[in-house]
């Protein structure tokens, strides 16, 4: 996919995938700026607590150009980039709950027992215990 920034993974068409791949991705792209400074792209904008973002750093670049109106300025640029990154991903696992609802789990009442036998799974116990399956968690 054009456009993806390298060294991330773009998942597409795959039968199951791990939710934690997909949390890790968001994460990530947590960590790019959530706006763009339009005179110097690579700086961060910053934010002070009452949600007022910093004016330009090089506000000289658009001195060739004709001046805005009095009631415009400019202002840092909203990040779509990342906002673009966050949606592929979110579409990645809406695509794959689709793909999960077209499996017919069941219940191994066997393995059943066997987990709700197992110590380390008491928090997990009273969710099978509830007639609850794998499958639900999909839905």
């Amino acid at each position: 996919m054009s456009g993806v920034t390298p060294g991330l993974v773009h998942i597409q068409e795959v039968d199951q995938v791990p939710l934690g791949v997909y949390l890790a991705q968001l994460r990530q792209f947590q960590q790019l700026p959530d706006y763009v400074d339009p005179t110097a792209p690579s700086e961060p904008v910053e934010v002070d607590p009452t949600g007022t973002l910093s004016s330009p750093l090089h506000p000289e670049v658009f001195a060739t150009l004709a001046p805005l109106p009095e009631s415009m300025t400019v202002e840092p640029l909203i990040n779509v980039h990342k906002q673009r990154l966050i949606a592929s991903v979110v579409r990645d696992v809406v695509s794959g709950q689709h793909m999960a609802r077209k499996y017919n789990y069941t219940l191994d009442r066997q393995l059943q027992r066997e987990c709700l036998r197992l110590r380390a799974l008491d928090n997990v116990s009273s969710f099978l215990s509830e007639g609850c399956s794998i499958s639900h968690l999909y839905s």
